[in-house]
């Protein structure tokens, strides 16, 4: 007897990179872009899972959920929040523990968090929690933090109000403190050109090592802030997306906020610059290192040792930093190199 394939519907803006994406899973797929076409899709059958948007048109996301549940109630829900701003994103992202309680839903939230909340400390970064031995008393508490900035700030802010949500009102919580992500492509994006992701090179979004490979491709000197000592934990593109993974097929408990590392190596700036500098020379380019002023307000010489083992625990395998994997990022984006926009690379905003 055939195994039935899982039946996925998506409940967003029309958006074909997003059905091609769970087709290429071997779900079958059904979208819906507005609430009529959902009561058109939950009449055709019942969905194993449903992934849904909290901007719906003409009707909130709270209420498909509802209406699905009411359908098949063994429907799992992924929800997804707009975050189409920065401001848009702080205030979903505050609001996404208070409906949970509000609306007494037994589900897992999943923060997407940043290593940025832990800052640089002068001792090894845990988990999300520590021990700490004080005047002869014990207690485990959140890892004291130090944001790297203001968006960091408001993910400390998120993380406060889950735990608080997950120890009151029992909430099954997961943060992720997501690393730096670097990387092009990922199983689906190899499938189809259609499907490539975002790839941000300027500096408010753009990330260290993607920064270098644009600038690599298009002859620009590799922009090393200040002496390049900086150093963050990093992760794949297909790692984000299998720690992700990992996390929703293992939630929490009732009560419970579980803190994962989210990362799989650590590199300075410096590291990473010769990384892409050595990858340019196998593809024939001449890559210039160049130490310049550095913008931000930051330590550029530190320890820095976190912590990154639940993950592994629960079987990520991950994809390390290589020679080959560079060089491979280098050659996609010599593709489309003509796009790049060379005044996006200079960095504009200075912290002081």
């Amino acid at each position: 007897m055939p195994i039935r394939p899982v039946s996925v519907l998506i409940v967003d803006h029309d958006d074909p990179r997003v059905d091609a994406a769970a087709t290429a899973r071997g779900y079958r797929v059904d979208h819906a872009a507005s609430p009529a076409a959902v009561t058109a899709a939950l009449a055709r059958g019942v969905f194993d899972a449903a992934l849904v948007s909290l901007s719906v048109d003409a009707e909130s996301g709270l209420d498909v959920i509802r209406r699905i549940k009411a359908h098949t109630p063994d429907t799992e829900i992924v929800v997804l929040s707009p975050d189409r701003s920065f401001a848009s994103a702080i205030h979903s992202s505050g609001l996404s523990p208070f409906a949970i309680v509000e609306n007494d839903l037994d589900c897992h939230l999943i923060k997407l968090g940043t290593m940025g909340e832990y800052g640089c400390p002068n001792i090894d970064i845990e988990e999300g929690f520590i021990e700490i031995e004080h005047k002869g008393r014990t207690d485990t508490l959140p890892f004291p933090k130090m944001p790297h900035s203001w968006y960091h700030a408001s993910k400390v802010a998120d993380s406060t109000n889950i735990h608080f949500a997950t120890r009151v009102y029992g909430l099954r919580a997961t943060d992720l403190n997501q690393g730096v992500v670097y990387g092009v492509h990922t199983d689906q994006t190899v499938l189809d050109e259609r499907l490539l992701t975002r790839f941000d090179y300027d500096e408010q979004f753009g990330t260290a090592l993607n920064r270098f490979c644009v600038q690599a491709v298009i002859g620009h000197p590799l922009t090393v802030y200040g002496t390049g000592g900086q150093t963050r934990g990093f992760l794949n593109i297909r790692d984000t997306l299998a720690c992700v993974e990992l996390a929703m097929l293992n939630p929490a408990e009732r009560g419970e906020m579980r803190v994962y590392n989210q990362f799989t190596e650590s590199f300075s700036i410096r590291d990473l610059a010769l990384e892409v500098q050595q990858a340019g020379k196998e593809l024939g380019l001449e890559v210039e290192i160049r130490e310049v002023d550095n913008p931000r307000t930051e330590a550029q010489e530190h320890y820095y040792n976190p912590t990154h083992t639940k993950l592994l625990d629960l079987g990520l395998e991950p994809t390390l930093l290589s020679e080959d994997l560079v060089t491979d990022t280098l050659s996609t984006l010599l593709q489309y190199k003509d796009r790049a926009i060379h005044d996006a690379i200079a960095p504009r905003t200075r912290w002081q």
